[in-house]
């Protein structure tokens, strides 16, 4: 089993490492990379990959104590490296994808602890990653720029929705910035709404992010609400408005209306969903909606669940700041 430096030649503490993590001696492991012998920032290859060990580790090896003895090491916790893609049913493709240890720790293994571990040690929550190069069979590569962030990644790639909604909560209470678009444009939320998970949309907005910079675009959360039916889009509808978004300013808002009142629609949902639209933008609204839309609005980036808990007021209204009686 070789392990070669980036110059491409056998290293002994590698070498000695890797073997000592296949056999499962971990204490050998550790105590090689405490004695210093071991370059933690050097590429390792083991099976099919080559990664520096803190990636590698999380891979194929996990265990916090590794980890943790990797990083106080010096690891670049930021490293990015090639791994192999996996299918739908879990078996190694030809594709590779660029990742940091952080995706490796959201997207893969969705492990909290070892999030909270990497984002401690000076993880960038915020770097763009996930460049994708796939074999043609006629030979040669062919390379596609899928950059985006662990959140956009959390929000399209997890399908767990225990787990998705975990790691989307522990990436905003650590300063994920929602408002980064990716590659294609697009921002987690309006990533949220076109998988219609009515759980991300919720986690979202009640951490500030409304949308309110996108009411020109024809992906403006409106369209792409009306756009995608499902059992939960009055629900989702109601969180957006009642969080924030602005729907006066949504250029889509007009014709969505104009749309409604021309066609004879069948479909229950987007019915309810007209009607929850159009009442809000011509009916008055309650006195209480709009004490809630300007203390969020006041609170601006601040507003999320642990501000709000922490306010001075009854818990009763805390949960109404926080959406609690539409969620």
């Amino acid at each position: 089993m070789d392990v070669e430096n980036e110059s491409g030649l056998v290293t002994k503490p590698s070498k000695s490492f890797v073997e000592a993590l296949a056999k499962r001696k971990y204490e050998k492991a550790i105590a090689l990379i405490k004695s210093s012998q071991l370059n933690v920032n050097k590429v390792c290859s083991y099976d099919v990959y080559r990664l520096k060990p803190l990636s590698l580790v999380i891979k194929c090896f996990y265990r916090k104590d590794l980890v943790q003895a990797i990083i106080d090491a010096g690891a670049d916790v930021n490293a990015t490296g090639w791994y192999y893609i996996k299918d739908r049913d879990g078996r190694l493709t030809t594709g590779q994808q660029y990742v940091t240890p952080l995706y490796q720790a959201v997207i893969e293994e969705s492990n909290k602890d070892l999030v909270l571990l990497l984002i401690q040690a000076g993880a960038d929550v915020n770097k763009l990653t996930g460049k994708s190069r796939f074999k043609e069979e006629e030979g040669g590569t062919i390379e596609f720029c899928t950059n985006s962030t662990c959140l956009h990644h959390c929000v399209s790639k997890i399908k767990d929705s225990q787990s998705r909604c975990q790691m989307l909560q522990v990436l905003l209470e650590s300063a994920a910035n929602y408002s980064l678009p990716n590659d294609h444009g697009f921002i987690p939320l309006q990533i949220s709404l076109m998988e219609q998970y009515s759980d991300c949309v919720a986690l979202l907005v009640r951490y500030g992010s409304i949308g309110n910079n996108l009411t020109s675009s024809v992906y403006s959360p409106l369209a792409i609400q009306f756009e995608a039916a499902s059992s939960s889009n009055t629900q989702i509808l109601q969180v957006l408005l009642n969080g924030g978004y602005d729907a006066h300013r949504d250029e889509e808002c007009s014709d969505i209306i104009k749309n409604f009142s021309k066609l004879c629609i069948e479909d229950s949902e987007l019915k309810d969903m007209y009607f929850v639209l159009k009442n809000w933008l011509c009916e008055p609204l309650m006195l209480k909606s709009i004490c809630r839309l300007r203390i969020r609005k006041s609170l601006m980036s601040k507003c999320n669940p642990n501000t709000l808990l922490s306010l001075p007021i009854p818990k009763q209204l805390q949960q109404y700041l926080n959406l609690c009686d539409i969620i």
